[in-house]
């Protein structure tokens, strides 16, 4: 089994269907599980996917949706996945 770091840009297009990167974002993710990859996120990530979605949010006047982001964030990545 393979185990691979994600940085904030593809964080936040997984989480984002109205980000830019969304598309390639949710391509890459599927790819992951098919392969049964260990998909790890570093703590500097998780914090910088938080900031980057609430500055976006805030700009998109979408800042509703901040709280069901982070939440779908956080179970999508268990403590045991944060490096």
């Amino acid at each position: 089994m393979i185990r691979v770091g994600i940085d904030t840009s593809v964080v936040v297009g997984m989480l984002d269907s109205g980000d830019i990167w969304h598309a390639p974002a949710a391509r890459l993710h599927e790819s992951l599980k098919v392969q049964e990859a260990d998909v790890a996120i570093f703590d500097c990530v998780l914090a910088e996917t938080i900031s980057t979605l609430a500055r976006r949010l805030h700009e998109k006047r979408r800042d509703a949706d901040l709280d069901r982001l982070i939440e779908h964030l956080l179970s999508g990545f268990p403590t045991e996945d944060i490096v």
